[in-house]
């Protein structure tokens, strides 16, 4: 039998969870993670990029939205899930970045996405 974890991991990414959003997402989040702070410029060793985690846990659907986290604080995160997932949309609407709450549906809001990542 596989625990819920097995699971997730094992699931597939949307098609629109490709290098050029994960990127876009580093660059909105200034290559900083939204837990401890590091910058990606301070990573060493086989982790060098920093990661993007999926608030919602869900890999099949990159909306509503994605954030930038290290290696160590996304696996942190897998764990607790609730807080990580209220915390995480916190920040993001400090930051006004709930773009999903702007838009009238999915589709404007995977257009918004795209015109800010072009």
């Amino acid at each position: 039998m596989f625990s819920a974890m097995d699971r997730y991991c094992r699931e597939s990414y949307c098609i629109l969870f490709n290098d050029k959003i994960r990127e876009a997402v580093r660059v909105r989040d200034n290559h900083t993670c939204h837990n401890c702070g590091k910058k990606q410029s301070e990573l060493v060793g086989f982790h060098k990029n920093h990661t993007i985690h999926h608030i919602h846990y869900d890999k099949k659907n990159c909306y509503p939205d994605l954030i930038t986290l290290c290696n160590s604080c996304n696996s942190k995160a897998n764990f607790n899930r609730d807080d990580w997932e209220k915390m995480y949309m916190n920040k993001l609407n400090d930051r006004g970045l709930l773009l999903w709450t702007k838009c009238k549906n999915k589709q404007e809001y995977i257009n918004t996405i795209n015109s800010n990542i072009d």
